[in-house]
């Protein structure tokens, strides 16, 4: 395996790797669900709804619900706002949440505009993850001394920035 980027920090070798092995962002614990309906790829988290079942319940007044939108051009990548392709983008479902399930995590009793916009970010950014799982924008890193011993790995990093810093929060100082 070869790392994607090395650099050095306090006297240390960081190693990039792609995580080659990371788990979708969908298995997790998360507060949306994302339904989604493409010929080709099976998007989103599993369900049985029609795309029609998908919309009658995306504009319910029960639900929290964003479009989701499919950009497929040598890779996939998805976004809560359209891309500017017509032939290789378009509209594949919803990220949604319901009031009543928002109500239940959060303790609210009612929820206003602010707080359906606070819950609108939070759904949007699951979908930035989801996209960057579909981008294999996911990484690991190991450290090595100035002899090449490996002192230290980590792997399932969303973004290369995030991993490098990750990286470099546990070398300890250099010693003078």
């Amino acid at each position: 395996m070869n790392s994607v980027k090395t650099e050095q920090h306090n006297g240390h070798t960081i190693k990039i790797y792609h995580d080659e092995h990371a788990e979708s962002p969908r298995e997790w614990d998360n507060l949306g669900t994302m339904l989604c309906a493409h010929g080709r790829y099976s998007l989103g988290d599993k369900h049985e709804l029609s795309p029609d079942e998908i919309l009658r319940k995306a504009q319910s007044r029960a639900y929290i619900a964003i479009p989701l939108y499919l950009y497929d051009h040598s890779g996939l990548c998805m976004s809560t706002s359209p891309f500017n392709c017509p032939w290789d983008s378009g509209m594949v479902g919803y990220i949604m949440v319901s009031r009543e399930k928002v109500r239940d995590e959060y303790g609210w009793k009612a929820i206003s505009q602010r707080r359906a916009a606070k819950i609108r970010r939070h759904l949007k950014a699951e979908v930035k993850t989801y996209s960057q799982y579909l981008q294999g924008d996911i990484y690991g890193y190991q450290i090595e001394d100035q002899e090449g011993n490996e002192i230290d790995s980590c792997w399932g990093f969303y973004g290369i920035d995030e991993t490098i810093e990750a990286a470099k929060e546990n070398i300890e100082p250099a010693k003078v």
